[in-house]
Order: C-alpha cells, then structure tokens, then sequence
C-alpha cells in the first residue's frame, strides 16, 4: 500500500495562510510511527508564505499545488467549523485530480455530521468521529496486513453503513507522546513566531463537565475531564524543553481546571520538580478560588483564559454557565495584580438579549481592559452543529454572514463557497446567525467590531509580552 497523508485545516488570518499547529494529527502520526513510517502530515505553509488569497478555490489549489498524489492512496482532512468550507474544497480538488484516492474526513465539525457529510459529499469516503487514535492504529493494524476496508472499524462512519461507536480513551497518559510525532518540531519552529505569547501547545485534558448552550466541546470530547498524570504531563513537557530549548507552554483542554483539586496537586507537583517550567490553560471558574491563585503562581502557571462570556447573570445562567460573575471577576482582578496574564472572551447576539444587555457586556470587555488583562475580546454568537442553538426549533436562523465568526478567517466566499453553504445550509450553521428579536444585526456587529479595535490599542500599549518568570 501506499502512503497516508495528512492536511490540517486552513489557518487562514488577513487572507494568508498563517502556521498553527493541529496537535491531533500529530498525534496521529505519533500513532503511526509504532507501524513504520506510513504518515506524512502536510506543511500548509510550503509555497504559500506571504501570499495572499480571493476564496477557497484559489485557496485548495495552492495547498495541492507540489504535492505528487500519486505517492498516497489515502488523504486525511481535519475538520474544524470555521474551515470546514476549506476542506470541502480541498476534498474536491483531490478527486478531480486523483480520483482512486481514498478521502477521510475527522475532526470537530465533521464529527457531529458525519452521516450527513457522506450524504452530501461525494469526494469524502469515510469519516471518522471522536478521538482518532485508537481507530487510527486499528485501521493502520489492518493496512500492515494488506487490508485497506474499513468496516467494522469502531468510530468510522462509511457509506457501507454499520456504524459502532468507539468510546472515549479512559486513560489519556496511553496517548503518544507528541514529540516523537516526525513532523511535530520543524511545524513547532515554523509556527513559534507567530505564536503570542511565545508557549508550546501541549494537550494535558479532554472533556468538560460544562454544558454551555454554544459549546460543543463536550459532544466531541465528552461530558468528564480526563487529565494526563501529573507525571506524564511533567515528563512530557521536558521533552519538549529538551528539543526545543522552550520553557513555556499553553495547556490544551477546554477546563484544565477541572476538578479543582486535581490542578492544585498539579501545582503542588510543579512546583516540588519542574520549578523552571512555565504554562497557561483556560480556566472555568466555578470552584477557583482568590487563595488558590498563590497556588498557581507556585506551580508555574504565569496566565489563564477565562471564558467570561456576558455581563448578564441572567444570560449566564441561560446558557447554562454556573458561575457568579462577581466571584469570577474577583479572581480576575486579583490575578491581574498578581501578575498573570490573563485573557478574557465575551459574547453578544443571544436570541433573547436586549440593547441594554449588549451595552452592559461592551462596559464589561472596557472594563476588564482597564483591570489590566492581557486580551479581552467580544465575539459574534456562532450557531455551531450539535448545540442547543442549532437543534431547538424555537432559535430560528438566518444566513448573513461572511465567516464563521469562530477566527480570524477573512476570506471572501468565493462562488464555489458560496454554493456549498446554499445548498447545504444545516452543515453550515456556522455561517448563519439566530434571530434577535429585541436587537438589531448592525448594532450586534458594531459591538464586536469597537471591541475589536479598543482592544488593539490595548494590546499595543503592552507589546512586546512574554511570560513573567
């Protein structure tokens, strides 16, 4: 058999292609080292650096552009929403070109739509959902003995039908390591300067025990935490120091947080063997407490995403976020003073928010700018496949947008773009909007773009930002 291939999402930010790391197909090729060396994961950054794009079309040609597929029989997308356009194109372009090559789709958005996307799309032979790596290293198990069928493979979705599910990995110290992922470091070097502050991403949890009416995190990952060992996690990370030479790391898991009690053993674990270390997570904050952020600070921890989300507690406690905002921006405040770089992100465009609420969640990203945090930002509500805003009938949509408002992501609709969104409206959701009845669109839009450019003049007031020691 041939080999496998790779393409993570476009990045795509001012209209160029802008390096990320996907740490999930890395690990995937981590996976794939244990069956020889079969994988490649694709460079998106190979003959595209500075250039810039009009659409999605102009976009795919450029990404296939140098690569010879007659050396693959299989190609991997991953799927996130805000490109998910992107890779549809991609999966296009591919079969026009090469048409006996299998294309597998995985990631987030596809996840949830898998069924859906096969129906819809026939450049994408097979989709896998949830967590790749054991479904991975069974299908690669198969192809060291010659065998390229997918059915019966847990957590593959084909049109064959028989779909089983595969349950999530209980214990994620069994993932690889993400070092010995071959591509892993010389992607790390082409993406770091475009990393702010400079930190390596570093996956330490899956899952969360949120139930955020817009987030659809638990439905990828699970509704539990699962945590690598404070050991692994540890050990891990000295890898990468001792590569690399960096020292600092971002936490990848959307409630690192979680249990509480479990972080601040974390700490107590950094703090009594990787002293030299450096990290941030993003945080929930039900449970932390002011005193606990001296724990922290002992621990290496130098900055925290917190998802503040609105100045409403009654928008909060709506979307089914359980916290207090005035206990939440107590520890804010005091982190701020403390030293660490914390970022904050707001959202407005809830179906049942007033003018008034839209003004109170403007005066609270000012206001958190004014404490002192390192960002802070106000997004546009994205209806994302597998939330309650997109699967309750009362949430109607509409479809006025120009990008999916989860990134940076500028780049016009192209035609070809436009046409996939028109003809399949319920896998692209995340382009749409849910009605506000109390609120007009322009003054929705007029908000997120203030926040936008008074954060900017913040942002550069602090330039340039490292981790403090």
């Amino acid at each position: 058999m041939k080999r496998i291939l790779l393409i993570p999402p476009p990045n795509v930010v001012g209209q160029q292609l802008t390096p990320s790391l996907h740490l999930g197909l890395f690990s995937l090729q981590a996976v794939a080292s244990q069956f020889g060396d079969t994988v490649d994961v694709l460079d998106l950054s190979t003959g595209t650096k500075g250039r810039s794009f009009s659409g999605s079309g102009e976009l795919a040609e450029a990404i296939l552009t140098g690569i010879n597929l007659s050396q693959y029989d299989v190609v991997g997308l991953s799927s996130v929403c805000s490109a998910f356009h992107h890779s549809l194109m991609i999966a296009g372009r591919i079969k026009e070109r090469a048409p006996d090559v299998s294309v597998w789709m995985g990631g987030p958005h596809a996840s949830v739509l898998a069924a859906e996307i096969l129906q819809a799309f026939g450049e994408v032979d097979a989709v896998f959902v949830g967590e790749g790596e054991l479904t991975f290293a069974e299908v690669l198990s198969r192809r060291c003995q010659g065998v390229a069928d997918l059915t019966g493979i847990a957590g593959v979705h084909t049109r064959e039908g028989g779909y089983s599910p595969r349950p999530p990995l209980s214990d994620v110290d069994q993932l690889p390591f993400i070092d010995t992922a071959r591509s892993f470091l010389a992607a790390w070097c082409t993406a770091k300067p475009y990393e702010f502050p400079k930190t390596v991403p570093l996956e330490a949890a899956r899952g969360c025990t949120g139930r955020c009416a817009f987030c659809s995190t638990s439905r990828f990952w699970g509704g539990r935490v699962r945590r690598k060992s404070d050991g692994r996690l540890i050990t891990e990370m000295r890898h990468i120091h001792d590569a690399t030479g960096d020292r600092c790391f971002r936490f990848i898991g959307d409630n690192f947080g979680a249990p509480r009690q479990r972080l601040l053993e974390f700490c107590a674990s950094m703090a009594r063997g990787a002293g030299d270390l450096r990290w941030v997570c993003n945080l929930r904050m039900e449970r932390i407490r002011p005193a606990d952020l001296d724990l922290l600070w002992e621990g290496g921890c130098r900055g925290f995403l917190v998802g503040v989300e609105s100045a409403s507690q009654r928008t909060l406690d709506r979307i089914g976020k359980c916290v207090s905002l005035e206990g939440e921006l107590e520890v804010i405040r005091r982190a701020v003073t403390m030293g660490f770089l914390v970022e904050t992100s707001l959202i407005v465009g809830f179906p049942w928010e007033t003018k008034d609420d839209l003004d109170r969640t403007y005066d609270l990203h000012c206001q958190l700018l004014r404490y002192g945090v390192f960002r802070s930002g106000i997004w546009i509500l994205c209806p994302l496949p597998g939330t309650r805003f997109v699967e309750d009938p009362s949430y109607r949509m509409r479809f006025r947008r120009e990008s999916s408002g989860l990134a940076g992501d500028d780049l016009p609709l192209d035609d070809g773009a436009t046409e996939l969104i028109r003809k399949h409206p319920e896998l692209f959701t995340q382009f749409g909007r849910c009605e506000a009845g109390h609120l007009r669109w322009s003054d929705v839009v007029a908000v997120s773009d203030a926040s936008a450019q008074l954060a900017s003049a913040y942002a550069r007031r602090w330039e340039p930002v490292s981790l403090p020691d």
